[in-house]
């Protein structure tokens, strides 16, 4: 059994995951490894038919390796990834609060196109959420 935050997978489940995310030719997912073990990963989930030119990415650094770089390379090679493979957009949700994240993002040229409202409640605390678009028409 794996476990993701609060959510437990069985293994089954998370490879029927990785086979289906590779059957697909325009989305991939990138690990960053150090001493043998993942502190990074980037995926780009392309979506389907008349959507096909965009791409919904997501990026997540342990908070050890914050500002090495790990999260700009793996950023990089996402947004090359997408050139390659024609997507044309790509968009993120972001905790409005993550002011790294954000820079991160921002750094890459992706722009804020909204806000998503209390998108989590963490206790009695509502947080909201930004959504971001990089146009790489």
């Amino acid at each position: 059994m794996l476990w993701i935050g609060r959510i437990s997978i069985s293994v089954e489940e998370d490879q029927e995951e990785i086979r289906n995310f590779s059957r697909d030719p325009k989305s991939v997912c990138y690990f960053a490894w150090k001493n043998g073990k993942i502190v990074g990963s980037g995926e780009l989930r392309a979506f389907p038919r008349r959507m096909s030119h965009r791409a919904e990415l997501g990026l997540t650094v342990v908070k050890a390796e914050w500002n090495s770089g790990i999260g700009s390379e793996l950023m990089q090679k996402l947004i090359d990834y997408a050139r390659e493979n024609a997507l044309e957009l790509i968009n993120l949700e972001v905790r409005g609060d993550n002011s790294r994240a954000i820079h991160l993002y921002e750094k890459f040229g992706f722009k804020k196109v909204g806000t998503l409202p209390a998108y989590f409640k963490i206790g009695k605390e509502y947080i909201d959420f930004d959504s971001m678009v990089l146009d790489l028409r």
